[in-house]
């Protein structure tokens, strides 16, 4: 009898790029409602901010409630269902790997309370603003390193395992790429906010 593979798109693909579109849609709302008065460019880095909260707090915390209390690979649950179709892609994240899950605890904890600090910093124009976003922008840099950089280092034994178009350059690439352009472009932001505040300063010497 000859074993087919599973398809590359299934109905938890659908269902987790859905979920995925409307945590953006939530994050646009959200930066709606609070952040109506704020610059454009400032409004992108809210409803990213909210992105961000929103996925550390709805995602990433059951998958580090899972895999405290057992792993994703024996979880039920629409929740495991979304980690266990990553897990094609990083099998790390089934078997609580101590590495990923060290990392998430961090970010979970950390990075949320970092993001909402940021968020209250941005709509209310706090002198500590770009203090917060260089400490979250890093430690969203530091993460996904930590995430990817030990594997690479053995050779990718897991993420060679995404051998579908959907798993290698959706859920591996896009979805953490945009964890390391973001926080990129953020940082530059916060180089050139300090920069001209350094210059104006001399200016009055």
């Amino acid at each position: 009898m000859v074993v087919r593979d599973s398809p590359a798109f299934s109905v938890v693909s659908a269902v987790s790029l859905l979920a995925c579109a409307l945590q953006g849609a939530a994050a646009y709302l959200l930066m709606l409602r609070v952040g109506g008065k704020c610059s454009t460019v400032d409004r992108g880095v809210l409803t990213w901010l909210f992105y961000d909260v929103i996925v550390h707090v709805t995602l990433e915390g059951p998958f580090v409630w899972m895999s405290l209390w057992g792993s994703v690979e024996t979880s039920e649950g629409p929740l495991a269902q979304l980690w266990q179709e990553y897990g094609k892609a990083d099998q790390r994240w089934l078997i609580s790997d101590p590495g990923i899950v060290s990392v998430e605890i961090l970010t979970v904890v950390l990075c949320t309370a970092l993001g909402l600090a940021l968020i209250h910093a941005v709509v209310y124009h706090k002198h500590y603003r770009h203090l917060l976003q260089i400490s979250l922008s890093v430690c969203e840099l530091y993460g996904g390193w930590m995430t990817f950089a030990p594997d690479w280092l053995q050779g990718s034994p897991h993420l060679n395992r995404a051998s579908s178009w959907l798993h290698l350059w959706v859920y591996l690439v896009f979805f953490n790429g945009i964890w390391v352009l973001v926080p990129g472009l953020l940082l530059l932001q916060s180089w050139g906010a300090l920069r001209a505040l350094h210059r104006d300063q001399g200016k009055h010497r």
